[in-house]
This record gives C-alpha cells, sequence and structure tokens, in this order.
C-alpha cells in the first residue's frame, strides 16, 4: 500500500504553556539592623548672599548623617516637599526613601553615609518663612526667593562644616535633582557621581509662570482663612502640570 506525503496525517504534539517565573522583588533595606546616626543644626553666615538679590541673616540649616562611621558619603535629595529624614533608625520605613535607603538597601547604610538636610525656605528645621507670612501683612516680611543654587551653596557650607572635602555622589530627585546639578556644575571637584531623576537644569518658562499662580492662590487662601484649601488646589495643579 502506497501512502503519499499528503495523506498522512501530520500530529503535533500539545506542549503545555510554560510561563516564565515571575521575578522576586528586590529585598528592600532590612528594617531590623540599626546604624549610626548624626544630626545639627548649622549656623550659617551672618549674612548669606542669595542667587536673585536679597539674603537671609543668620540662618539655619537641619541636617542629618546616617550609615557606616567613616563610610563614604552620599548626599541624598528629594522634591520640594522632602527633608533631612531620608530613612529612620527608628523606624526605617517612614523615611521619605526608605524603599531605596537603608541597610541592605539599593544605598546601603552598610556601604554608604547618606546625608539629608532640611531645604532653606521649606517647612523644616532650617530656615523658613515664618507662620503666617502668607497671611494679610505679608508684604511687611516677604521671604525672599531660594534657588537651586542657593541650595547648593548650603550643601557646600554643610561639607565645609563636617569636614567632607567631597561627597562620593549626589541622588535626586525632582528639585534634588536640579541642587544636585546646580551643586556640581559650581563645585565639580567636590563630587565624584551626579545621579539625576526627573529633573532639568533649570525650570521652562511655562513652569515658572505655573509656580507663581500656585503661590498666589496659596497667598489668597490664607489671607480668606482658608489656607489647607489653596494648599490642596494649588498641589492638584501641581499634579497636572508636573512633567519629568
Amino acid at each position: 500500500m502506497n501512502l503519499s506525503v499528503e495523506s498522512v496525517p501530520i500530529i503535533t504534539p500539545r506542549v503545555p504553556s510554560v510561563r516564565p517565573p515571575v521575578p522576586a522583588e528586590p529585598p528592600g533595606p532590612d528594617a531590623s539592623r540599626a546604624y549610626p546616626v548624626r544630626e545639627g543644626v548649622l549656623a550659617m553666615p551672618a549674612v548669606f548672599a542669595l542667587e536673585h538679590g536679597g539674603e537671609l541673616r543668620d540662618a539655619r540649616l537641619a541636617w542629618r548623617l546616617v550609615g557606616a562611621a567613616g563610610a563614604p558619603v552620599v548626599c541624598a535629595l528629594g522634591g520640594i516637599s522632602a527633608n533631612r529624614e531620608v530613612c529612620l533608625a527608628s523606624d526605617p520605613r517612614n523615611g521619605w526613601w526608605s524603599e531605596i535607603v537603608g541597610a541592605g538597601g539599593a544605598l546601603d547604610t552598610d556601604e554608604y553615609q547618606v546625608l539629608g538636610f532640611d531645604y532653606l525656605g521649606g517647612s523644616g528645621d532650617s530656615t523658613g518663612p515664618e507662620p503666617g507670612a502668607a497671611g494679610p501683612t505679608a508684604e511687611r516680611r516677604v521671604f525672599p526667593s531660594i534657588s537651586s543654587y542657593d541650595q547648593a551653596e548650603a550643601l557646600a557650607r554643610l561639607l565645609d562644616h563636617l569636614g567632607l572635602a567631597s561627597l562620593a555622589a549626589i541622588a535626586g530627585g525632582s528639585y534634588g535633582g536640579m541642587v544636585g546639578l546646580a551643586f556640581a556644575e559650581r563645585y565639580p571637584e567636590r563630587v565624584a557621581r551626579l545621579i539625576v531623576i526627573g529633573a532639568p537644569d533649570r525650570s521652562h518658562p511655562l513652569a515658572t509662570a505655573w509656580r507663581s499662580v500656585q503661590r498666589r492662590i496659596v497667598s489668597l487662601a490664607a489671607a480668606c482663612g482658608q489656607a489647607q484649601e489653596g494648599l490642596k488646589i494649588a498641589r492638584a495643579l501641581a499634579m497636572t502640570t508636573y512633567r519629568s
């Protein structure tokens, strides 16, 4: 009996589909391991000149340094609402960058010391606007404009205070990335590496205009006794206009 090739059924074996294994999430910092912590408040020069004019008098800069003593120092800088508490020894999960920084983390405090500071003009323990400065009498006590270069100058003074000739790196996101770029421009010999996340070297004019509108919203709301509502509206405007 002759069979043509066409008459022979071709049976394709059914191979069960195999899903690739789901990679495990990289381990985060070990919350059970403590690390040395140093912190303080630096008294700035009696007169601290600002890039856009004006000055700060008797300014303070609150700082925090965590990690293995004597290890290379990395400065971690976040957005405008970030502060010096990058990670907390007492409760590591509550630092603003706790997913990244800590014992056993991507930025390992067993291998590096991590430096953070409260921005000038922010809401931390560094010098900032007086309480109520956005109220009806704000025109009599306007806080001067602080630029990323001013923050970079403050960081340079802080390194001098801590006896640090240079940093192993600056890791900065958003506004912190802008501060890192400003620092590297002015002091290239004082930072070995720069990690910039979602930040330009300067604000686009349209972004500057949007931020001006936000400040006016906050000032008007505070003058009307609705400061928190004003902040909510300004924040909503931020979330719809920020681009990284």
